[in-house]
């Protein structure tokens, strides 16, 4: 079976096998986990996207909407190179996905979890970044069993 998928840029891709059709997606439960003291989302995210310009300076921009790399000898197009312009040259004029409150969009406000209250208490240090991953299962049960449950799995 072969079923046109939406992805993030609006345009579909092939998939076969497993994958869930287009209409499944709108019934996906999208839910904010979310910590707005994350070390790695507060510090490093929030800086790299200040330093861009200056860390890719080979990466250009002549506004109101042209883009260059390699010191303005190749332009750069949406959406052929919408990885390469997110990753060198856009900031972000936002703050991470992961460290907002209220983040509304398809995430429902009331759904969301605020990772550094009980009984999850996810920190401001590094380790807690990536807290379910880096810990045993008996410390962060409580947040796989309020993921099984908000994502309708439980």
């Amino acid at each position: 079976m072969t079923s046109l998928l939406q992805t993030g840029s609006g345009m579909g891709s092939a998939c076969t096998g497993r994958c869930r059709p287009k209409s499944d997606f709108l019934s996906i439960r999208y839910v904010n986990f979310f910590n707005p003291h994350d070390f790695a989302l507060n510090k490093g995210w929030l800086a790299f996207q200040n330093a861009k310009r200056k860390i890719y300076a080979s990466y250009t921009f002549d506004p109101p909407n042209t883009y260059f790399k390699d010191f303005h000898s190749t332009e750069l197009f949406f959406p052929a190179d919408t990885y390469e312009l997110f990753d060198k040259v856009i900031q972000a004029r936002c703050f991470a996905l992961g460290a907002q409150l209220n983040a509304g969009g398809v995430f429902v406000t009331a759904r969301q979890v605020e990772l550094d209250n009980p009984p999850y208490n996810f920190q401001d240090t590094h380790v807690y970044h990536s807290g379910e991953f880096r810990s045993d299962n008996p410390q962060r049960w409580q947040f796989w069993n309020k993921v099984l449950t908000q994502m309708g799995l439980k």
